[in-house]
């Protein structure tokens, strides 16, 4: 019962794949175009005053009260170049970071891809993690066949067969077939 629920999510979950490479390509390039213009200081101040305020600053009135104005004026248009700067740039990083997540599903998804056609369409795959609980829940054990000291009925020999892909040696014992090793960037599998 639980491989069949197994086998059913794996199924929907290929579809489901298959479906999300091309709308992965689609989301990135949109996402991309939404990038927009970092804004530079010039586009917001000058730092150089306007004659008559030098004029001013030059003659020693740099307490007047058009000099205060126009360092005031100054000081905003700064806080506001550097509200949308750090709006823009986060803006930016939420593109780059959504971008970085696309390319990491699309990696994931040739990874399951390329392990379906290596190993077939029926192939499992199941986070270790939940791999250890099943094998708990039903006190079950993992390991080498040539460790296994238990008894199998013969009844059973050729339903572990099929359900392990394997093939008789000629001495009568299981073999399991060669697994290909599969390579997810930089670690394997």
């Amino acid at each position: 019962m639980i491989l069949n629920n197994i086998f059913k999510k794996q199924s929907i979950q290929l579809w489901m794949l298959m479906r999300m490479e091309e709308m992965l390509e689609s989301s990135q390039a949109a996402i991309s175009s939404n990038l927009l213009k970092v804004p530079v200081p010039s586009d917001y101040y000058d730092e150089k005053a306007p004659t008559e305020i030098q004029d001013l600053i030059d003659m020693g009135f740099k307490s007047s009260l058009e000099v205060r104005n126009y360092q005031e004026e100054l000081k905003n248009r700064k806080r506001l170049y550097l509200e949308e700067y750090n709006r823009v740039k986060k803006h930016n990083d939420q593109i780059t970071s959504a971008n970085d997540e696309i390319a990491k599903m699309k990696e994931r998804l040739q990874f399951l891809l390329k392990a379906r056609k290596v190993y077939g369409e029926d192939t499992i795959l199941i986070p270790f993690s939940a791999f250890m609980t099943l094998l708990k829940k039903y006190n079950l054990r993992c390991g080498i066949f040539e460790n296994f000291i238990g008894e199998i009925p013969k009844d059973r020999v050729q339903d572990l067969k099929n359900l392990l892909g394997v093939k008789n040696h000629p001495k009568g014992v299981l073999e399991l077939l060669p697994v290909t090793k599969l390579e997810y960037k930089s670690s394997s599998v």
